[in-house]
């Protein structure tokens, strides 16, 4: 019997991936062959309809709230919770704006994805390098000059158990230091879907996603540099964590 049920959930998994593995492929190949001679829309648009597809064919359903918030907050540090491997799915396929991720390094040496993300103009993070900072505060502005906005995964990896953890400080001293709000988004139902060391999506979870947009938040002007990263910091994490709490609350 647990024979049996191992190799249900190898079949699982090689149906669920395999779709995902083709979209990554065709996408990736159309944003390589177009992207370069199109000033990298194609690219955009790739990635978008990516991440729709590849939530409709694990069979999530992403339910987004305040989403307009976006657009009145203008070129952003947008800041988000890291549940699980699917919270880039899922943030692409609902957030309708101009946008970079900063993701790890690793992420862009994928065949296909990496060479995509490249393409789309996403944000690498080496923190071996020295000059990592510098480069990636000139990028960013580079960014938010163009009108466009940066997300970060202010934890700095998923949480193990869907809490809100520590943030670390760098989007919110990149807010700060490029005079840009700081907009929250709260994701909620990814992490019971795909928990840390899981390769199938649970068919069991009930499979609606939430992802709520906050209020802008803004750097309060007195106080030194580093006083004035930490307050935004933990303004930004006290909303977030009161969203999730409640959300958490609706969904038990």
């Amino acid at each position: 019997m647990e024979a049996n049920t191992r190799l249900d959930k190898v079949n699982l998994a090689i149906f669920q991936w395999g779709a995902f593995a083709a979209l990554t492929a065709g996408y990736g190949l159309v944003s390589c062959l177009g992207g370069p001679f199109t000033g990298g829309r194609v690219s955009k648009m790739c990635m978008r309809q990516w991440c729709e597809d590849s939530t409709r064919s694990l069979g999530l359903h992403v339910e987004t709230r305040f989403r307009g918030l976006l657009r009145e907050a203008g070129p952003s540090i947008l800041v988000a919770n890291h549940q699980s491997l699917l919270d880039i799915l899922v943030l692409g396929s609902v957030l309708d704006i101009d946008y970079k991720w900063v993701a790890k390094r690793g992420l862009f040496l994928i065949p296909f994805l990496g060479w995509h993300l490249v393409l789309a103009g996403h944000l690498a993070v080496d923190r071996r390098r020295r000059d990592n900072f510098g480069t990636l505060s000139r990028r960013i502005g580079e960014v938010l000059g163009n009108g466009g906005s940066v997300l970060f995964f202010p934890e700095g990896t998923r949480s193990r158990t869907g809490e809100l953890t520590r943030f670390r400080s760098g989007a919110f001293l990149m807010a700060v230091q490029h005079g840009v709000p700081v907009v929250p988004v709260v994701l909620e139902g990814t992490g019971a879907l795909l928990r840390p060391g899981q390769y199938v999506v649970d068919q069991e979870a009930a499979r609606k996603v939430v992802v709520e947009v906050l209020t802008p938040l803004r750097a309060e002007t007195a106080g030194d540099l580093d006083t004035t990263v930490a307050a935004l910091r933990d303004r930004t994490y006290q909303a977030m964590a009161e969203s999730l709490t409640g959300l958490q609350a609706r969904s038990s």
